[in-house]
């Protein structure tokens, strides 16, 4: 009996191909996989009835950053829940290394550090944690923002930017980034020029709007203060696990297919003065 006969043998062959396919898609290595879960300690009490949960999102070394802003938070009557982010420069290194193998665009670094590295997945885990909860409505902060109007007057701008564009994703809380002071405005077409071209080349959904509250726009720079709807969240969090990693967060989610980000025309909460950036440099306790 002829067990290899080349009928056999090209079945045998598929087989084989199916198989290792199948492997190796068990195998890929997921952004999820770097996800890291939440302890929350207090859920719908940010004090703002539209939002259910407000996220702080603080590195473990920072303490003194989270009691600051606490602190600013609590004055309005307001609550947040601390998240200890992902400290890229702590990943041990051949865990970073699988991960710009695996998740980065053509397996290079492309200049993004693991502090820029860390910033992205301590995003996509309070996402993820949202996603988790089912929460209707998150505002995100980090810890080097300013107050400079009652928070809580946003309650009223989510319900009138919910009339406008019920389909709305993001809300930013201020009309510019910062830079080493309130003055000077962080502008992304400066610092990614390029990048800005592409966005709108890939936006082709985009309708302006504007009025005496809120601008839709393509793109800004910083993720220090942003107010997401639950559409808003599973949207980032299935671009981000379906693309290639090429840049920083702030930069990339605008490359986000059919977004709806606004920003506010009041400014309400923005960044601060620039401390030594935990995601240009490792930070020391």
């Amino acid at each position: 009996m002829q067990y290899f006969s080349k009928k056999n043998l090209r079945i045998y062959k598929e087989i084989f191909l199916y198989v290792s396919i199948a492997i190796c898609k068990l195998e890929a290595l997921s952004i999820q996989e770097f996800f890291i879960p939440i302890s929350e300690e207090k859920a719908n009490v940010s004090g703002i009835e539209e939002i259910h949960q407000i996220y702080v999102l603080n590195l473990e070394v920072r303490l003194a950053r989270w009691f600051r802003t606490k602190a600013m938070l609590n004055a309005f009557g307001i609550e947040a829940q601390r998240f200890i982010g992902i400290n890229g420069w702590m990943i041990p290194r051949g865990k970073m290394k699988n991960f710009y193998k695996e998740l980065v665009e053509n397996g290079q670094h492309g200049g993004l550090t693991p502090g820029q590295i860390g910033c992205l997945l301590s995003h996509l885990s309070i996402l993820q944690h949202a996603l988790d909860k089912k929460y209707q409505c998150v505002w995100i902060l980090e810890d080097d923002i300013v107050v400079l109007r009652d928070p809580k007057e946003l309650g009223d701008i989510l319900k009138k930017l919910h009339q406008v564009d019920p389909e709305w994703d993001l809300l930013f809380t201020d009309l510019h980034a910062r830079g080493n002071s309130l003055e000077e405005i962080l502008s992304l077409e400066t610092l990614f020029g390029s990048w800005c071209e592409i966005i709108k080349t890939q936006d082709s959904f985009f309708e302006p709007y504007e009025d005496e509250d809120f601008i839709r726009v393509q793109y800004r720079l910083c993720t220090h203060s942003m107010i997401l709807s639950h559409r808003g969240i599973k949207k980032l969090l299935d671009y981000f696990q379906s693309t290639k990693i090429f840049l920083p967060i702030d930069v990339q989610m605008h490359c986000c297919p059919n977004k709806r980000f606004y920003v506010s025309r009041k400014e309400y909460v923005t960044n601060g003065k620039r401390e030594t950036s935990d995601t240009t440099y490792r930070p020391r306790s």
